[in-house]
């Protein structure tokens, strides 16, 4: 978290197979969640909050598990489950 990265996150995050924590929070990280997301398995703890991202947020796999809406939230193009916009 609070790294200063920008731009959008990249469409094959989904390769990193063994990531069990994937903090983004408080970034300057746009755009669309890429859904090669909901195929990282090992995924315990997300958090995507207080950036500038868009969209349908991603379903399936471990992403269902993760149904905390504030691990998104601050991102105000951001739709779907679990946040409350549809």
């Amino acid at each position: 978290s609070r790294n200063d990265l920008s731009g959008g996150i990249p469409k094959n995050i989904g390769s990193l197979k063994n990531v069990e924590s994937l903090d983004l929070y408080w970034n300057k990280l746009l755009g669309r969640i890429p859904p090669s997301i909901s195929d990282l398995l090992c995924l315990s703890l997300l958090n995507m909050s207080n950036n500038l991202l868009s969209g349908e947020i991603p379903t399936g796999n471990q992403l269902q598990t993760l149904n905390d809406p504030s691990i998104y939230s601050n991102n105000l193009g951001l739709c779907g489950l679990p946040l409350s916009t549809p």
